[in-house]
């Protein structure tokens, strides 16, 4: 599908992004809870994150508490910008789970086709690069890519923190 994504880009000029989501402090929760709780966040973070992005937008666990989701068909960066903030609104409300209410922030990196990378291999690890700096960067919000802040001392160009404290379209 990624490869998909990329061809049709490429040949239409257009430009997608790819965000790398990871769940904040989610470590805490398997450790305090019990991985039962851990898996019944993760799929309630999917569907939060599913109910805020297109239906043709596609959504994936990579790993873990790591989501990847792939935002094509993208005029220009400030359209990435507004799916982050409304994934990170959504965020905003705690999770109600079967036994109690959990409080979950996540960090997102993104990197956009073809500023960033030409190949979804390079956009992955551009995109992970700048979610690590959102996390350096205090968790609980998202990063554009910017290769200048990877050569030199990090100084983001563009991050967003809210003000309050995922599949294949829309599958996990």
């Amino acid at each position: 599908m990624t490869d998909h994504a990329l061809a049709t880009s490429k040949r239409q000029e257009r430009s997608f992004a790819i965000f790398f989501l990871d769940l904040d402090n989610f470590k805490h929760i398997n450790d305090s809870y019990g991985h039962a709780v851990g898996d019944e966040i993760l799929m309630a973070v999917a569907k939060r994150i599913a109910e805020n992005i297109r239906d043709e937008d596609t959504l994936g666990r990579y790993a873990g508490d790591e989501f990847v989701l792939l935002v094509e068909n993208i005029a220009y960066e400030n359209k990435a910008d507004i799916v982050a903030k409304k994934i990170h609104a959504a965020f905003q409300h705690p999770f109600q789970l079967s036994t109690q209410k959990i409080k979950m922030t996540l960090s997102m990196g993104i990197s956009l086709f073809p500023n960033h990378g030409d190949s979804i291999k390079i956009l992955l690890k551009n995109a992970d690069t700048a979610m690590y700096q959102a996390k350096k960067a205090g968790r609980n919000r998202f990063v554009f890519y910017q290769q200048a802040n990877i050569k030199a001392k990090w100084s983001p160009i563009k991050a967003f923190t809210p003000k309050l404290s995922l599949f294949g379209n829309k599958s996990v």
